[in-house]
Order: C-alpha cells, then sequence, then structure tokens
C-alpha cells in the first residue's frame, strides 16, 4: 500500500492498491485518487504563489 499525506489533517493517508482511492485513518477522510491529486497540485501552487509573495515582501534582497 502507497502512502500518501492526507489533504484534510497532513498526516499518514494511503492509497488503495488500485490507485483509485485514498483512505486516512486518523480524520477518517476517504476521496477518489484523481480529486485526491487536483486537491494536492492546487495546495502545492498556493504554497509556491505564498512564499514569492513572501519573497517580494523581504526588503533584504537574496
Amino acid at each position: 500500500m502507497l502512502e500518501a499525506k492526507c489533504y484534510k489533517c497532513d498526516k499518514k493517508a494511503e492509497v488503495n492498491d488500485e490507485m483509485t482511492e485514498v483512505n486516512c485513518s486518523h480524520c477518517l477522510a476517504k476521496i477518489s485518487y484523481e480529486e485526491y491529486i487536483e486537491i494536492m497540485k492546487e495546495k502545492a501552487l498556493n504554497m509556491g504563489i505564498e512564499f514569492q509573495s513572501n519573497l517580494d515582501k523581504n526588503p533584504f534582497p537574496l
């Protein structure tokens, strides 16, 4: 079984053997693998935007 980061609680979740579903035993979240990928892509994009925004506010250039 493949491990993944839960999209809800950020703890360890599991992807089933068919790669069709992600289940978290901590918060009991259950989602299709396709939906999970889309949510995680959105989170990664938002993290990148936030990181760049914080760099733009930094008065000390790198």
